[in-house]
C-alpha cells in the first residue's frame, strides 16, 4: 500500500504540468468561425438534400447535384443542380427546376436565378401550375418578394389538353404580350390580350384582369347572357358581382333591350349568425303593353303606352330571436299586373337563369311572420297581403289578413300512449271593398293509439271544436244592395276511429302485403251557414290523398259534417322476381247526403266515387303512377292522372297526362285535359339535352308550350342554350318565342 501511495503522489505532482500542455496551445491557435465551416445558406433553418454536396472555400460556393431539394421558410426548390454563391447571395438552379410554395401553386422551369431566401429572381421558360389545374406559361419573367410575378409572351388556360386532340391546343386560352400574377391581390393582369377558342382568336382587349384560381368569391363580372323574345326583342344581360364580405354579396345585372330599353336588376344577400336576408328587384322606364295585335292589320304586334317607371321588389329573410322564436318576411311586389310576365322575372332571382318566365301566376303573396316550434308544439303569427296579377281582379276587393295566427299543442303521451291535443286559429280578414270577417276557432281533443295482439292498429279520437265569427258588409239575401253585420257561431263535437290490419305473407324472396283500412267518423250534420263567408276552402279535389281525412276542406270556413265510413284496401308487393307495386282503392259511405258538396266533386251522394292510385316499378329504369277517380255507378273516369318515367338518368323520357271531370268541380267550374311529354339525354358525357311539350287536349285543345335546352359542361367552359315557345294568347298576352344563350369560362366570371 505504501508503494502504491508513493506512485500516486508522483502522478499528482505531474498533473499541473499536463494541464498546462493541454490548455496552452488553445491560446495560440487562430480562431475558426462557424460560417467558414458551414455555409451561410445552411445556417438559416435551411434543409438541403442531394446525392452529393461540395463546398468551394475559395469561391465561397455550395454545389449540390442529383435530386436536389432545398427548403427555406415556405419555399422549396427541386432541381438537378443547385449552386449557392455566398458573395452574391444568389441561388442558381438548373435542370427540371420546380419551385413549390405554400399556396399550392407550382412553378416549373429549366433555369432559375433566385436570391438566397428563394423569394425573388428571374426565371426562364416559366410554367405555373395553379391549385385548380390552371396553367400559365411564358418565355420568361421575374419574381419579387411581395409575391408579384411579371412574365412576357404569356399563355393562360384552365383547360386540359385532350389526349386525342390533333391541334394539341386547349379549348380556350388567353394570350398576352405581358402578364402579371399578383399574389397579394390574388389576380392575374394581362396587357394586349387575345382570347382564343378552338384555336381561333375571338376577342382582343388592351387590358384585362381576372382572379387567380385561389379565389372562390371576388368582385367582378359574371358570365353574360343573350336573350331574345317577343316583348323585349334582343336583350343582353351583364351581371356584376360585389363581394362585400364573406357573409354578404350583391349582384347588379343591367339588361339592355332593343325594344324596352334599359332594365336595371339586382340582388343583395346576407348571411348572419342568427338569420339571413335576400333582396332582389328591378326598375325600368317602359310603357305598359296596351295590345298584342295591330289594330290596323290585325297582326301580332306589341303596342305600348307612354313610358313610365315600372319595376318589382322581392324581399325574403328570417331571424332567430331566441327561445325557439323566428321572425321572418316574404315580400313580393310588382308595379303592375303584367310587368313580371313581360320582363321574365321569377320569384327567386338567379343571374344564371337566362330564360325565366312568370306566366300562369294569378297573384303575389307577401307576409311578415313570427314562428315558434318547440317540442311537439307550434305557433305562427303573420300579417298577409295579396297583389293580383289579373287585370280583371280589382285591388280594392283583394283581402288582407291582419293578423292570422295559429297554435298547435300536442301533449306528452301517457303510459297507454294516449295524449291531449289543442289547436287554435285567429284570423282578421279585411278588404277595402267587400265582406270582412273576424274568426276565432279553438279545438281540443284526446287520442289513444292501440295495437291488438293480432296486429290490428286502432286510433280512437274525441274532439270538440268551437267557431266564432263576426262578419261585416255581408250582402242581404233577397235584398240587393243591402248589407248587414252579424255574429255567427257553431259548436262541433266529433269522434272517429281509424283501423287498419296489415296482413303479410312471403312471396318468393319478397313479401306480399294486403291491408284493409277503415275510418268511422261521427260529426253532426250541417254546420255550414250561408252567413259564414267561405274564404279559405274555395277549391279542393277528392282523391286518394284525402280519402281518409276527417275534414277534406283545406281551410276552416267550411265544415264536413255527418256520419260516414271511409274504407279502402291497400296492397303492396316487394319481390325480387316481380315488379314492385302498390294499389289503393277506396270509397266513402255516408249516413245521409251532404249538400255541402256540389255536383262533380264525387261526394254529393251517400256513396262517393271510387278513388285510388296504382304504382308499379318493373325495374329501377321504369316507374308508372296512376291516380284516378271513377264514377260510382258506371266507373266512368271523372279525374285521372298518369305519370310514367322510363330510362336511366343519362337517357330518359317522361309523360304526364291529367284529366278532370266534365262536370263542374269545386273551385274549378270547367273540364280540363292536359298532356306533358319530356325527354332528357346526356350524350356524349358533357352534353345534356332536354325537350318538353305541353298541350291541352279536348275540343278547344292546342299547344301550350314547347321548349328545348342544351347544356355543355366541360372542365373549363359551360354552355347553356335554350329555346321555348309559349302559345298562350290573351287580351294583353301574345304568343312568345324565347331564345337564350350563355357561355361561362372557368375563372372568368363563372357563377
Amino acid at each position: 500500500m505504501s508503494a502504491v501511495g508513493s506512485k500516486l503522489k508522483v502522478l499528482a505532482g505531474y498533473l499541473p504540468i499536463v494541464f498546462v500542455f493541454l490548455i496552452l496551445p488553445l491560446f495560440f491557435v487562430a480562431p475558426v468561425r462557424a460560417e467558414e465551416i458551414v455555409p451561410e445558406i445552411l445556417q438559416n433553418n435551411v434543409l438541403l438534400e442531394a446525392d452529393s454536396i461540395s463546398y468551394d472555400e475559395e469561391m465561397l460556393e455550395v454545389v449540390a447535384t442529383g435530386d436536389v431539394s432545398i427548403s427555406m421558410g415556405d419555399s422549396t426548390v427541386l432541381a438537378d443542380k443547385v449552386t449557392y454563391n455566398r458573395r452574391t447571395d444568389q441561388v442558381s438552379a438548373v435542370g427540371n427546376v420546380v419551385l413549390l410554395s405554400t399556396d399550392g401553386n407550382v412553378t416549373f422551369s429549366q433555369s432559375m436565378e433566385l436570391t438566397g431566401d428563394l423569394k425573388s429572381g428571374t426565371i426562364e421558360a416559366i410554367k405555373i401550375l395553379f391549385v385548380d389545374g390552371s396553367r400559365l406559361a411564358a418565355n420568361g419573367g421575374t419574381m419579387t418578394r411581395n409575391g408579384r410575378r411579371e412574365v412576357s409572351k404569356a399563355v393562360y388556360s384552365p383547360c386540359p389538353i385532350c389526349p386525342d386532340s390533333k391541334s394539341r391546343k386547349p379549348l380556350w386560352q388567353i394570350k398576352a404580350v405581358n402578364a402579371v400574377h399578383d399574389k397579394s391581390l390574388r389576380r392575374i393582369f394581362y396587357k394586349d390580350a387575345i382570347l382564343e377558342m378552338f384555336g381561333l382568336p375571338v376577342m382582343y382587349v388592351p387590358i384585362f384582369t381576372h382572379t387567380d384560381p385561389s379565389v372562390e368569391r371576388k368582385t367582378g363580372f359574371l358570365a353574360p347572357s343573350v336573350i331574345s323574345n317577343t316583348s323585349l326583342g334582343t336583350s343582353y344581360k351583364m351581371p356584376f358581382f360585389f363581394n362585400i364580405a364573406d357573409n354578404q354579396d350583391a349582384t347588379i345585372a343591367p339588361i339592355f333591350s332593343s325594344s324596352a330599353g334599359l332594365v336595371l336588376t339586382g340582388e343583395y344577400r346576407r348571411a348572419m349568425e342568427n338569420g339571413s336576408l335576400q333582396l332582389s328587384g328591378s326598375a325600368t322606364r317602359a310603357g305598359k303593353v296596351l295590345s298584342t295585335v295591330d289594330p290596323l292589320t290585325d297582326e301580332s304586334k306589341i303596342v305600348r303606352d307612354v313610358e313610365e317607371t315600372r319595376g318589382h321588389a322581392f324581399a325574403k329573410g328570417v331571424y332567430y330571436l331566441g327561445s325557439d322564436w323566428l321572425a321572418g318576411m316574404d315580400i313580393k311586389l310588382a308595379s303592375d299586373h303584367y310587368y313580371l310576365g313581360n320582363f321574365g322575372f321569377s320569384p327567386v332571382y338567379d343571374a344564371t337563369d337566362i330564360v325565366s318566365r312568370y306566366r300562369g301566376q294569378s297573384h303575389l303573396t307577401s307576409q311578415l311572420f313570427f314562428e315558434r316550434a318547440a317540442g311537439r308544439n307550434y305557433t305562427n303569427v303573420a300579417a298577409v297581403g295579396f297583389q293580383s296579377l289579373n287585370p280583371a281582379t280589382g285591388s280594392r276587393s283583394l283581402p288582407y289578413l291582419l293578423p292570422v295566427a295559429s297554435f298547435s299543442y300536442r301533449g306528452q303521451p301517457g303510459l297507454s300512449g294516449d295524449y291531449w291535443l289543442f289547436d287554435a286559429n285567429l284570423r282578421l280578414l279585411g278588404r277595402e271593398e267587400g265582406i270582412q270577417s273576424r274568426r276565432l276557432v279553438v279545438k281540443g281533443g284526446w287520442r289513444i293509439p292501440y295495437t291488438s295482439a293480432f296486429g290490428a292498429k286502432y286510433s280512437f279520437n274525441l274532439g270538440l271544436r268551437a267557431d266564432g265569427y263576426y262578419v261585416s258588409d255581408l250582402p242581404g239575401t233577397g235584398q240587393p244592395g243591402v248589407r248587414s253585420d252579424s255574429y255567427e257561431g257553431r259548436l262541433l263535437p266529433e269522434s272517429y276511429m281509424d283501423w287498419r290490419l296489415p296482413l303479410a305473407r312471403p312471396l318468393g324472396r319478397g313479401l306480399l302485403i294486403v291491408e284493409p283500412i277503415g275510418q268511422l267518423v261521427w260529426r253532426p250534420n250541417g254546420g255550414d251557414s250561408n252567413k259564414i263567408p267561405n274564404e279559405d276552402s274555395l277549391a279542393f279535389e277528392f282523391d286518394d290523398l284525402n280519402l281518409f281525412s276527417v275534414d277534406r276542406f283545406p281551410g276552416l270556413d267550411r265544415y264536413e259534417g255527418g256520419g260516414r265510413l271511409n274504407y279502402g284496401l291497400r296492397s303492396e308487393i316487394n319481390s325480387t322476381f316481380m315488379p314492385d307495386s302498390e294499389i289503393l282503392v277506396g270509397q266513402v259511405l255516408r249516413a245521409r247526403v251532404d249538400e255541402t258538396y256540389s255536383d262533380g266533386t264525387g261526394l254529393n251522394q251517400k256513396l262517393s266515387d271510387f278513388v285510388g292510385r296504382f304504382t308499379i316499378a318493373p325495374s329501377r329504369l321504369i316507374s308508372l303512377v296512376h291516380r284516378f277517380r271513377l264514377d260510382r255507378t258506371n266507373f266512368a273516369t271523372r279525374s285521372s292522372s298518369f305519370r310514367a318515367t322510363v330510362g336511366p338518368s343519362r337517357l330518359n323520357g317522361s309523360i304526364h297526362y291529367m284529366k278532370l271531370s266534365d262536370d263542374p268541380t269545386e273551385g274549378l267550374p270547367f273540364s280540363a285535359e292536359n298532356l306533358t311529354i319530356g325527354f332528357s339525354m346526356q350524350f356524349p358525357q358533357q352534353w345534356h339535352w332536354t325537350a318538353n311539350h305541353n298541350r291541352r287536349l279536348g275540343k278547344d285543345g292546342g299547344a301550350v308550350s314547347t321548349s328545348t335546352g342544351l347544356r355543355y359542361t366541360h372542365d373549363c367552359i359551360t354552355l347553356v342554350a335554350s329555346a321555348s315557345r309559349h302559345y298562350t294568347r290573351g287580351p294583353l298576352l301574345a304568343p312568345d318565342t324565347v331564345l337564350g344563350i350563355q357561355i361561362s369560362l372557368k375563372n372568368l366570371g363563372q357563377s
